[in-house]
Order: C-alpha cells, then sequence, then structure tokens
C-alpha cells in the first residue's frame, strides 16, 4: 500500500462521517431523543478525530500523485491548502460538538442553542468539505476538472457469432 491508496482509504470519513452526523442531530431535534443527539456528536467528534488523519496521508499521497504528469503538482496543492483549512474548521466543529455533548449530560439550559449552532457550523463545514474532495477528485479524474473535453473513442464493431 502506498500513500496515495492509504489516502484514499482514510479521506472519505470525515466527510461521510459528519454528514451523517448531522443526520442523527437534525432528526434528533425532531424525535426530541436525547441518545440520537449523543450519537449525533459522538460521530461528528470520530470524524474530527479522522480529519487530521485523512491530512497526514494527504502528504504522502501527493508525493505519489505529482509524478503522474503536469499539471497534478497544483491540483494537489490546490486541494492540500483547501484541506488544511477543513482541518481548522473540523477542529472548531469539535469544539462545538464536545461542549454541546457535556452540556447535554449537565441537562445546561443552554444545550439546545449551542447544538443548533453545532449544526449550523456543521453544515458549513460539510460544504467546505465536500469542496475539499471535489478538488482532491480532480487530481485523479480529469473529467471533472474545468476545460475538460473527452477524447473521442473509436467505437468498436459488434461482434458476430454465426
Amino acid at each position: 500500500m502506498n500513500g496515495a491508496h492509504a489516502h484514499l482509504l482514510v479521506n472519505h470519513f470525515p466527510i461521510f462521517g459528519l454528514f451523517f452526523g448531522l443526520i442523527l442531530l437534525s432528526a434528533s431535534l425532531v424525535i426530541r431523543q436525547k441518545s440520537l443527539k449523543v450519537a449525533g456528536l459522538l460521530l461528528i467528534l470520530v470524524s474530527v478525530v479522522a480529519t487530521p488523519i485523512a491530512n497526514i496521508t494527504g502528504e504522502e499521497a501527493e508525493k505519489v500523485v505529482e509524478r503522474k504528469g503536469p499539471g497534478i503538482h497544483e491540483l494537489a496543492h490546490e486541494h492540500e491548502e483547501a484541506g488544511e483549512i477543513a482541518l481548522w474548521i473540523m477542529v472548531i466543529v469539535g469544539v462545538l460538538a464536545g461542549g454541546s455533548l457535556a452540556l447535554i449530560q449537565r441537562s445546561h439550559p443552554r444545550r439546545h442553542q449551542l447544538i443548533t449552532l453545532t449544526l449550523g457550523v456543521g453544515g458549513l463545514a460539510l460544504i467546505w468539505m465536500i469542496q475539499v474532495a471535489n478538488l482532491g477528485g480532480r487530481i485523479s479524474h480529469p473529467e471533472i476538472r474545468r476545460g475538460y473535453t473527452p477524447v473521442d473513442t473509436p467505437v468498436l464493431p459488434a461482434q458476430t457469432t454465426d
């Protein structure tokens, strides 16, 4: 396994974990079930912990993919810069989620406001994380790059059997 493979194994978890954590947390506000709130916040926290792992494995992945051809270094750099911002946004989400958990455990009267703030900032973080993922996808998927034009491939004649 090389650095790119390790990065691909890890990098989806922060996005999908945050997504499903936010869904659970949103559902908990409708259903009003404490266990859903706790589960959503814990999933968000696990996603926050996975984010620096994705960043670290990204450094190794960069060394592998930069050899793929011209323009890849610039794409990897753009993805890396956005990923570093995502890391700090996720730290903020983690602080909010951890604070929300603490307030839930204490039945603090302000817990609902902090949970709502966690949802809002978490939603913004998710939008940013999706952008980071899109930038990363452009590295190995030229079809999603700006200005991509597909190369015409010849259509092979159908095989007939007699």
